[in-house]
C-alpha cells in the first residue's frame, strides 16, 4: 500500500457544544420524569384491571398493588391467593382443600387489561421523554 496521509478535522461550534453539555444532566431529569410516568401508568393499569377483573368487589379486586423497582421498571400485581387461577384458569386441578375443578377456565383479566392500556401507557412514557428533553432545552 502506498504511503498516504489522510487528514481529518472535526470540530463542534459553540452552540453545538452548549447543547451537548446540557445532556450532562440528562439521566436525573429522565429518571424523575420516568417515575412520574410509572405513577400515571400504574394507576391507569390498576384502574382498568379493577374494571376487567371477574368480580368488582372482594378478595381479587382489593388485592392489586404496585411495585416500582427503578425509574425503568415497575410492576402491577395482584397478590390474592387465587389471582393466578382467575387469570389462567384452574380446570382439571384440585385446590389445597381437596376441591376438584373440572371446568374452571381463566378470565385473562390482566392480559385483557394490558391490551386495553398499552397504547395509553406508551403515550404516557413518550410524554415523559418529551418532558425530560424539554427540561434540557433541546426540544
Amino acid at each position: 500500500m502506498p504511503n498516504t496521509v489522510k487528514a481529518f478535522k472535526f470540530a463542534f461550534d459553540a452552540d453545538s457544544l452548549a447543547k451537548i453539555q446540557q445532556f450532562s444532566d440528562w439521566q436525573p431529569m429522565l429518571e424523575e420524569e420516568l417515575l412520574k410516568a410509572h405513577d400515571k401508568a400504574d394507576s391507569l393499569i390498576q384502574y382498568q384491571a379493577k374494571k376487567v377483573v371477574p368480580y368488582q368487589s372482594g378478595e381479587l379486586a382489593s388485592h392489586f398493588g404496585v411495585e416500582v423497582d427503578s425509574p425503568y421498571q415497575s410492576s402491577v400485581f395482584n397478590d390474592s391467593p387465587y389471582a393466578w387461577r382467575r387469570e389462567r384458569g384452574f380446570s382439571g386441578m384440585t385446590d389445597s382443600l381437596g376441591r376438584y375443578y373440572p371446568n374452571d377456565p381463566g378470565t385473562l383479566y390482566m392480559g385483557i387489561t394490558l391490551q386495553l392500556t398499552k397504547k395509553k401507557v406508551g403515550e404516557i412514557f413518550g410524554l415523559a421523554l418529551d418532558s425530560a428533553l424539554a427540561r434540557l432545552g433541546v426540544l
